[in-house]
């Protein structure tokens, strides 16, 4: 007992060295306590090849936790193995959620930076999250206990959610300028998204990392705003043209849901999984109108709304929606007056009928961003994620011949996948 507190007592003088945010000797008992299952987790060699020497928890979320370390971002989800017919339909949602995650996060490296393994560079052009790399286990007896460690890039301070709450205290706001480059960085990064074939399906502020600091400089100097902002988490992902079943009801957090999500979940999922609706990209515009209004009121449009009011909410909002959105920027005391140039972006990003609504490139081509010098430019990409994914289809847990046996097939692949890597970015 006495060895071991001398341990933890030289761990922690050690760990005040490597980090300078981190001095509670409490909470770095904790760090030691992660960081020593981690390497138990895998091989020593691992940990030497990636340069890990701390994990800091910094998130907690419905499927898993993530850390910050020196190597980057270490997302840790933990796969129950044991499988009963009560629960296994619950586990295949989870499953799908992580290998959907992988395999989309693969997909956008492979794809945008095909001859390069630097995901900092897919992160800054592009602004979306790359795959760095997955933490091997030992063995399968390794990853049935502690699931998936996979590791992502940290290049952003923080998250846009961050960076409103902190204008908030600080009781200022953006400029309309800083709104539009931020505004029109995340158009883009969707754009090549959707032209990918995926649907985030979870655009939120604590989704959207934010540097600040890019976007400052091309507010004054006139030039790029690129790589400001970076979408993350694609946990909630999917292909476009996936018939969607139960599981997918819960998709967007309830501030950000589009009223066809909303609309579905009140009328609880009518017709037979084979019938069902299809989701499309509009799903994620509807969302990017939201931030729009909360980045010029600096609070959500409908705040604090149960997740059975907000569809109610938004069919108030269609009544008269120009008055809705002025009698909110009052009640919030919006520091920008709502312009009919914003107005109408607004509206048109958040029309009632999907078929409707604009799409990220005719978002971009609004004359709200005429004065924005940028250019559209895509990477030249000829598949999609499901044409390079075929299976995905069957992978889907609304499909009827979801068994026990078809979630742990699932299950060994995600743990293929995992092994597949050898400890490398992937290539």
């Amino acid at each position: 007992m006495y060895y071991n507190v001398i341990y933890q007592y030289i761990w922690i003088k050690t760990m005040d060295r490597v980090t300078d945010n981190v001095t509670d000797n409490v909470t770095l008992c904790k760090y030691v306590n992660e960081f020593k299952t981690l390497q138990s987790y895998t091989s020593p060699n691992v940990i030497k090849h990636w340069g890990i020497t701390y994990l800091k928890p910094i998130g907690k979320g419905v499927y898993g936790e993530c850390y910050e370390s020196n190597c980057g971002i270490i997302k840790h989800i933990k796969l129950p193995s044991k499988i009963s017919s009560s629960d296994h339909f619950s586990l295949a949602v989870k499953h799908r959620i992580l290998l959907y995650e992988l395999e989309i996060l693969k997909f956008i490296t492979i794809s945008l930076a095909p001859t390069e393994d630097d995901t900092t560079y897919i992160c800054r052009k592009y602004g979306l999250m790359g795959l760095k790399g997955i933490i091997t286990p030992k063995s399968k007896e390794m990853f049935d206990q502690h699931g998936v460690y996979f590791i992502l890039e940290k290049v952003y301070p923080e998250t846009l959610r961050d960076y409103i709450q902190q204008n908030k205290k600080d009781n200022t706001s953006m400029s309309i300028r800083q709104i539009k480059l931020s505004v029109f960085e995340l158009l883009r990064s969707l754009h090549i998204l959707h032209k990918f074939g995926i649907i985030h399906q979870d655009i939120k502020p604590h989704n959207i990392l934010y540097d600040h600091a890019t976007i400052h400089k091309a507010d004054h100097s006139g030039g790029s705003a690129r790589g400001g902002v970076c979408i993350t988490d694609f946990g909630l992902s999917m292909p476009t043209k996936c018939p969607l079943g139960r599981a997918y009801h819960r998709v967007v957090s309830p501030w950000y849901r589009a009223p066809e999500v909303c609309k579905r979940i009140r009328l609880g999922y009518p017709g037979s999984p084979t019938k069902m609706e299809l989701y499309t990209t509009k799903v994620d515009i509807w969302s990017v109108g939201c931030i729009i209004v909360e980045l010029l009121i600096r609070k959500p449009l409908f705040r604090y709304i149960q997740n059975n009011n907000v569809y109610h909410a938004q069919l108030v909002f269609f009544r008269n929606p120009i008055d809705y959105l002025e009698k909110k920027a009052v009640a919030c005391r919006a520091t920008h007056k709502l312009n009919d140039g914003v107005i109408d972006l607004i509206l048109k990003l958040m029309t009632s009928d999907p078929n409707k609504r604009f799409s990220a490139m005719d978002a971009m081509h609004h004359p709200f961003f005429s004065d924005l010098d940028d250019i559209y430019d895509v990477p030249y990409q000829t598949s999609t994620f499901q044409d390079v994914h075929p299976e995905v289809n069957i992978l889907l847990p609304s499909n009827p011949k979801w068994t026990i046996g078809t979630v742990l097939r699932v299950y060994d692949k995600i743990y293929q996948f995992v092994m597949s890597t050898e400890n490398a970015v992937i290539k």
